[in-house]
Formats: structure tokens, C-alpha cells, sequence
């Protein structure tokens, strides 16, 4: 159950005449004068009801467990002011009155309750690598529901990858969990709001890292690229009934690397103090998810008091050098989707390369952590005209650590933040449209951001995120259109010219990366002409090339993801661009994505004329070719 969804929230009744409840007597007709020493009784009818729900009248309260009519028992004097209220209603739905409030002068008896189902979730679960749809996928959404974490719904993806859920409830904490064989699980962090209850999210999956079958009454190891990420006793393992298992064991894992992209781990970054309850961040340095189950595919886990040897390889991001060389180990509790620290872990040379080393009595997702101190970033959310925006969801990505952290904007568009101190922030915002990156170098102490993050349109808004590994050590975004229609202007946003302004709009590289991972930000509030948008990637500097990199792009058009990674480029790999995309923008302003995924001399990008308003990008790019970077 759910408590305090008042009638009057739902935005098209907060004015009483639109919910069908003109005048000020409950829509029943006044006959004649009447005494004020007269009473009258309140009732109606509700509909649409799946559950219990309790609504109250000036105080008092009436239970309806089913459809029908009603009435409370206490009777109100005439003229009385009543106000009705909804106390408690079934989590999946809002409840709400035709009329809540009314000054009584008759018997009413035509109230109605209408209950409906209450928020959505839709999404794709792909593949976190290419982007291709996954179907049957399992995907379960679990929710913090005022009363302990709950199940609200499972159900699997269909042919294209698509799955809905209607009836989300409404809650500051949902997880959003998938899993599909041959696939490392995702699990995602919601909220919604009454005045935003649907949901759009994507659950990206890795491939596993290794697939095996071996005797359960053998000793075992877990080998991938030369990492023994476990290291397994004869006879480890027991079913779910604790009994004995001798049979053939399979066992998968996934390395987790979240260098490039902290959203791989699962869950948020934080842990629940076993003494006082409350939250603390971590940080990651890798982490490794592990399943075993028997030949029916159901869960073997270690036997009571048997323990394993995990290996959990360095994150490539972090410097072995300035790595601790102890660090605690977590494992991820899947119904609160918080971290839960249960030993240790050293840090360990082997010839694979350098691995967090450690003991555990169960398999699940491990991740090598350790606890930061956080500062408070205080900030705002606004829309393109300057208007705050409430029930925006922000997240802070560290740049030079990996973790990750949200928050909710308020009813006045504001938000604070908890961040590592001393380190590089990104920050970003969504309700509808994305907002543009902002860069943060935070400090010891609490901090108020001067620029609110803006939102761009719901209906175009965009975001290109260029993410890679740790060679070449730079990659580079490129944002190219031509003679747009109407105004003959010319774009190109990269790292010497990073901001174009067309028509009033503004388009940002919001971050450029120089020292490997990534991410670069581009950042389309708004389309400012039809035309077409080319994106590109240039090797700028560094050993290998883009393919073996390898290169990651994620294309987020309005609620829709788009993933291209170099493997899947056509051409020559020695070539030092890569055509990414086009977007095809129309005269009547529709947006398309049209893939080109193809290898291409560098020339495309080095001999593109600077964005036309842009005297300072004109300068630099005198002479043709692309101007030196300081580093």
C-alpha cells in the first residue's frame, strides 16, 4: 500500500471543474433552504479498484476493498466544508475523486473514486558491445514500496528486444533488473514522481567473458585471458535444498571493467552501514560476476563453511602504482541493490597483469571497492527559456575515479549532490530531453554550481558519448553539417572549436578527453535547421588505431539508444577516421539516424571548414589541418 496520494495531485484535478465536480455541493441538486442544524451523509461509488484503499472525509476514514458503492458513517452538518482525501490506496494505482472538496447542503450519495494504474516503464534490453535487441530476455522490476523492497512485476523482452510494464507505482527506488543466458546481468537504479510517473530505461548487457562446464566433484579453475578469476575445492558446491551437488557444474563469468563507463556496475555505488544504516560511497577497481548452476540450470552455490579464491582483474584505467594495496571486497545484494562489504582483497601482480586477489563463501557479483570521502555539489535544473524543472534525475560520474552517484531535483528545480572531494565530476540531467555535461572540479568542502544544467527538447534532444580504451591515449569527436537549410551555415564542433551557435541553439563539446577512456560529450539541445549531421571519430594521437581500441559510441536521441563500436566499422583499420552516422534532420523538423559505420581518411574531418560564427575556430584552423593540442 502507498500512503498520501491526495486527489488533488493528479494535474488535470487540481482544478475541481475539471474533474467534472462544478459548484460547491458535490454535484447533487440543492433542494429548498435547509437548517444548519441539519446532517447530512457523504457516499459514491468506486471503480477500477485492485486492492485495498482508505479515503477520509474531514478525518474520517472509510477501508473499500472492492468496486461498488459507499458511504461513511459519521453524517456532517449543513454548510459544512469536506475535504476528502486518499490515506492509502494499492501501490500500482492512483485513486482519485470526481469532487474532494465541497461545502455540504444535502445528502451525497454520487461521489466517484476512479482508481487506473499508475506509471509505465517501457524499454530495450541490448547488448551493451553493438547495440542489437535482445529477446527473452528476463526482466524483472523491484520496488522500494514504503514498506520493504518488493517484486512489482516479471516479464521478458519480445523478438525486438521490447518490454513494458504498466502499473510501475510510483517510488524513489526501483530496480530494474535483466538477464538472458551467455549475458552478465544488468541492474538499474530508477525513481519516478506522481507528477512523472513513466519510465523509459535501457538495461545494457556484456557478454560473458567465459562459459565452462566441469565436474562438481573436481577441483576447478576459471581461466579467461590468462586470469584465474576463481579458483575452486573438489566437491564446492550445494543446490538450493543445501543438499550435496557431484554433478556437471556451468559456470560463467564476466569481467566488469568500468573505466570508460562507470554505469557497467550494476546498482549505485553504495553501501548500507550494517551500525547506523546510512549510505557511504565507494569507488570501484574492477569486478567480476559469477553464476554457476546445474545441467537444469538451476543455482549451485559454495557449501556451508567451503570457501574460493577470486581474482578480480585491475581496472585498466588505474595506475597499478598509486592503486591501495588492500582494498575491502563487496559483493552486490541483489533485492536492495546496495554493495554489501565482506572481506578483503590484495592487490596482486600475475604475468595476465594485475588482479585484486581475495576469499569468498558465495558467488554473485564481487567488485574490488573502497570507501571515499564525499562533498556535497549543490545545483539546479532548468529548460532552455530559464524555467526550473522538478523531478529531474541527475548523475555525477567521476572522471578521474569510477564511481557514480544521483539525485532528484526538487519541486524548485534544485538538487544536491554527493561527489568524491578533491576529483573531476560530470554532471548531467534528464526528464524527458538530455541536459548538457557539466565539468566540476570539486573541492573539500560543500560547493554551489553558478549555471544551472539546462534540458534540452523533449522532442530532439540529443547526446553523442565517445567512449575507448586505453590506446590510442586520444580519440576525438567531430560534429560536421553543411549548408544547413535556410541558413547556409556551416558546423563543426570538436576540440579547438567547441561550441557552435545556430539560430539562438547551442551545441557543445561539452567534455574532450585527452588522456584515454574517454568520455567525450557532445551535447544537441535542439536542432537548429534541417539538414544533415555527420559524426565522426579521429585518431588524434597515441599507438594502435581505432578499431583495436576499441571504440564505443552512444547515440541518445530523445529516449532512444543507438551503440556503434569500431569492431563493427567497415574499411581499412589503418585509417585514422571513422564515420559514425549521419543525422538526417527534415525540413518539418523530424529526426532520423542513418548508419554509416565506415573507416575514412582523415582528410574528411582535417579539411572541414570551421563552424561559420566562429571567428576564434576560423584562426586556428588557417593553414588546413587540424590545430596542435596543448596538453
Amino acid at each position: 500500500m502507498s500512503k498520501g496520494l491526495i486527489s488533488i495531485a493528479l494535474a488535470s484535478c487540481v482544478l475541481l471543474s475539471a474533474c467534472g465536480g462544478g459548484g460547491n455541493n458535490g454535484g447533487a441538486q440543492v433542494v429548498g433552504p435547509r437548517s444548519n442544524s441539519e446532517s447530512f451523509n457523504v457516499g459514491g461509488t468506486v471503480s477500477g479498484l485492485q486492492g485495498s484503499l482508505t479515503i477520509s472525509a474531514n478525518g474520517e476514514t472509510i477501508e473499500l476493498n472492492s468496486d461498488g458503492a459507499f458511504e461513511f458513517s459519521e453524517s456532517f452538518r449543513n454548510g459544512t466544508s469536506i475535504n476528502l482525501q486518499v490515506e492509502d490506496r494499492p501501490f500500482r494505482q492512483g485513486c482519485y475523486f470526481s469532487d474532494n472538496q465541497f461545502v455540504i447542503r444535502n445528502d451525497i450519495n454520487n461521489l466517484m473514486v476512479t482508481c487506473s494504474s499508475l506509471g509505465t516503464l517501457r524499454g530495450v534490453v541490448k547488448n551493451y558491445s553493438t547495440g542489437a535487441p535482445l529477446a527473452n530476455s528476463t526482466v524483472v522490476l523491484v520496488a522500494d514500496t514504503g514498506s520493504g523492497m518488493a517484486e512489482i512485476e516479471r516479464t521478458r523482452s519480445n523478438a525486438n528486444g521490447e518490454f513494458s510494464i504498466t502499473g510501475t507505482g510510483v517510488s524513489e527506488r526501483f530496480l530494474l533488473s535483466a538477464t538472458l543466458a551467455q549475458y552478465g546481468s544488468s541492474t538499474l537504479v530508477l525513481s519516478n514522481s506522481l507528477t512523472n510517473p513513466d519510465l523509459i530505461a535501457d538495461p545494457l548487457m556484456l557478454n560473458n567473458d567465459l562459459d565452462a562446464v566441469f565436474s562438481g566433484t573436481a577441483p576447478f579453475t576459471l581461466t579467461v585471458d590468462g586470469y584465474d578469476l576463481a579458483t575452486l575445492p573438489a566437491n564446492a558446491f550445494v543446490d538450493r535444498n543445501n543438499n550435496p551437488y557431484s554433478g556437471a557444474v556451468s559456470a560463467t563469468a564476466t569481467i566488469i571493467d568500468p573505466s570508460s563507463d562507470p554505469a557497467l556496475m550494476p546498482g549505485d555505488y553504495q553501501v548500507v552501514s550494517p551500525g547506523n544504516g546510512q549510505l557511504r560511497p565507494i569507488e570501484s577497481f574492477g569486478a567480476v560476476e559469477y553464476n554457476f548452476t546445474d545441467g537444469s540450470g538451476n543455482p549451485l552455490q559454495l557449501a556451508n563453511g567451503v570457501s574460493a579464491t577470486i581474482n578480480i582483474p585491475l581496472a585498466s584505467s588505474v595506475d597499478p602504482d598509486t592503486a591501495p594495496a588492500s582494498i575491502p571486497l563487496f559483493y552486490f545484494e541483489e533485492t536492495t541493490g546496495y554493495w554489501v562489504e565482506d572481506g578483503s582483497a590484495t592487490l596482486t601482480s600475475t604475468a595476465a597483469g594485475y588482479v585484486y586477489a581475495g576469499t569468498v563463501s558465495h558467488f554473485t557479483y564481487w567488485n574490488a571497492d573502497d570507501y571515499y570521502t564525499s562533498v556535497d555539489l549543490v545545483g539546479c535544473v532548468e529548460n532552455a527559456v530559464g524555467r526550473r524543472i522538478a523531478d529531474a534525475r541527475v548523475m555525477a560520474v567521476g572522471s578521474d575515479y569510477i564511481g557514480s552517484s544521483s539525485a532528484i531535483s526538487n519541486q524548485l528545480g534544485e538538487f544536491t549532490i554527493p561527489v568524491r572531494e578533491d576529483s573531476r565530476v560530470l554532471l548531467t540531467a534528464r526528464r524527458g530531453g538530455n541536459s548538457n555535461t557539466l565539468v566540476v572540479n570539486t573541492g573539500t568542502t560543500m560547493a554551489t554550481l553558478d549555471q544551472c544544467l539546462v534540458l534540452g527538447n523533449d522532442s530532439s534532444s540529443t547526446t553523442i558519448k565517445l567512449s575507448w580504451g586505453a590506446n590510442p591515449a586520444d580519440l576525438d569527436s567531430h560534429l560536421i553539417a553543411n549548408d544547413l537549410v535556410g541558413t547556409n551555415a556551416t558546423i563543426h564542433v570538436y576540440y579547438a572549436d567547441e561550441t557552435a551557435v545556430i539560430n539562438d541553439i547551442v551545441i557543445d563539446l561539452d567534455v574532450d578527453d585527452t588522456t584515454s577512456f574517454g568520455p567525450e560529450i557532445i551535447t544537441i539541445p535542439d536542432f537548429p535547421a534541417a539538414g544533415t549531421y555527420q559524426y565522426f571519430v579521429h585518431h588524434y594521437s597515441g599507438t594502435g588505431n581505432i578499431v583495436t581500441s576499441p571504440a564505443r559510441v552512444e547515440l541518445q536521441l530523445i529516449d532512444e539508444t543507438y551503440i556503434f563500436t569500431s569492431e563493427q566499422a567497415n574499411g581499412d583499420p589503418n585509417l585514422e577516421a571513422w564515420h559514425v552516422f549521419n543525422l538526417v534532420v527534415t525540413e518539418d523538423m523530424n529526426v532520423s539516424v542513418e548508419t554509416v559505420q565506415q573507416l575514412v581518411d582523415e582528410e574528411q574531418v582535417e579539411n572541414v571548414p570551421a563552424t561559420s560564427n566562429n571567428l576564434r575556430a576560423m584562426r586556428l584552423s588557417t593553414g588546413g589541418g587540424l590545430p596542435a593540442k596543448d596538453y
